[in-house]
């Protein structure tokens, strides 16, 4: 053979080469696209290019309970007295929330393990806390649309929920008469620490969810949430937590799924919404993140309240019910953070856990609507939360009751 000619079919065949090997990358990145953000989190954190993302740690917090949840702890049960459960594991929340339900039903007051997750000791406090420290300073809640969303409902949502925020007017709680002023002594009650400022920010696109489907919705586990809100930091629709700090904020991501999905470890059967937190890749540093969402017809007696099913405030029922959902959830986010350390009871109840689907007085919104809530011209039905001022006021053998809609 020529040289001319051998030289030419080497070219040719090393060009194949590089072809096929980058096929075979591209086909390898295809199969694991959304799978696993880890890799591409510590990539963005090895170049410096602020979209750290953040890593799921495999526990929740304890959903908010659906309506009308029925059932008695099975045997054996993974019920557990902790805040939180593991991920994905839709059996333990189930026999936590019947475990649960049947231990208020009794009356029964519970065991509060003392500061620090120390020995379990019987006491009268109703919920107490343990060392950790509340979500504080200046705190900008950054929505994540998931899903596909149609760009008129996500602007009323976005317009409905983050109104609840910006009734705020991007100041510092006021001590009374705000939905948010219910946590204030679980500040003071954790070292005197200052209740934080509240604001909400978004930009109205959406990103991809990775799931399975079944009944035609797509199903999202507790770690694929992490995944969506780390696909939003990367598409810059969020900033990174190193960004927004270096903006003068602690983060709150809130992913928000649209009707077609379903978070798959429980939303309509064992609760309507969770929060937990995850830590940065370069760092321990704990971001807390909630998870709401759209839903179909199929979980509207489950998820909204019965005030509200045939004309709500806003007239959606589904967007309404899930403001009340979100309150429960920054309420606990703000006063547990990290879901293992701060305010709970005996039972592994929260603050909004111990308050679930109570109202208090209502009133009568524009639209003829019940409602118990104003802001911003706005009328919302915000379920009540547990005040912490209420921590020696119940007695062993009480229900108790401590729940409020403002402070």
């Amino acid at each position: 053979m020529n040289i001319s000619k051998s030289l030419r079919l080497g070219v040719v065949a090393s060009t194949a080469a590089l072809l096929l090997s980058g096929l075979a990358m591209n086909a390898s990145a295809d199969e694991n696209k959304g799978k696993d953000s880890n890799a591409n989190q510590n990539s963005n954190a090895q170049k410096g290019d602020n979209r750290e993302g953040i890593q799921n740690i495999g526990i929740r917090s304890h959903g908010h309970p659906i309506q009308n949840f029925v059932g008695t702890p099975s045997a054996g049960s993974q019920a557990s007295q902790n805040a939180y459960v593991s991920n994905d594991d839709a059996n333990a929340e189930g026999d936590w929330q019947a475990w649960n339900k049947q231990s208020q039903n009794n009356n029964v007051t519970g065991q509060a393990r003392t500061g620090g997750g120390g020995a379990v000791t019987t006491v009268t406090n109703p919920i107490s806390w343990h060392n950790g420290v509340p979500y504080g300073t200046n705190v900008m809640l950054y929505p994540v649309w998931a899903g596909t969303w149609n760009a008129t409902r996500l602007a009323m949502w976005d317009g409905v929920l983050g109104n609840l925020v910006k009734s705020l007017g991007a100041s510092t709680v006021p001590a009374s008469g705000n939905i948010f002023s219910t946590n204030f002594g679980y500040f003071s009650g954790a070292g005197n620490r200052t209740m934080p400022k509240l604001s909400w920010t978004t930009k109205n696109s959406a990103v991809p969810v990775v799931g399975t489907v079944s009944s035609g919705l797509t199903q999202v586990s507790d770690a694929n949430v992490t995944t969506a809100i780390n696909a939003a930091i990367t598409a810059g629709y969020v900033p990174s937590a190193s960004a927004a700090a270096t903006a003068g904020y602690q983060p709150i991501y809130i992913y928000i799924g649209s009707s077609s999905t379903r978070l798959s470890s429980g939303f309509g059967t064992q609760y309507c919404g969770w929060h937990s937190y995850g830590t940065m890749t370069s760092s321990t540093t704990k971001v807390p993140f909630i998870a709401i969402q759209d839903f179909t017809s199929t979980y509207l007696t489950a998820c909204t309240s019965s005030l509200i099913y045939s004309l709500s405030p806003n007239s959606d029922p589904y967007v309404d019910a899930t403001a009340s959902i979100l309150v429960h959830e920054i309420d606990e986010s703000l006063s547990d953070p990290d879901v293992k350390t701060g305010w709970f009871d005996g039972r592994g109840a929260e603050n909004a856990d111990k308050c679930a689907w109570t109202f208090g007085t209502t009133a009568t919104a524009p639209n003829g609507a019940k409602s118990n809530y104003v802001a911003n011209g706005k009328s919302y039905l915000i379920q009540r939360n547990w005040l912490a001022s209420n921590v020696l006021k119940e007695v062993v053998g009480s229900t108790g009751n401590a729940c409020s809609i403002t402070n």
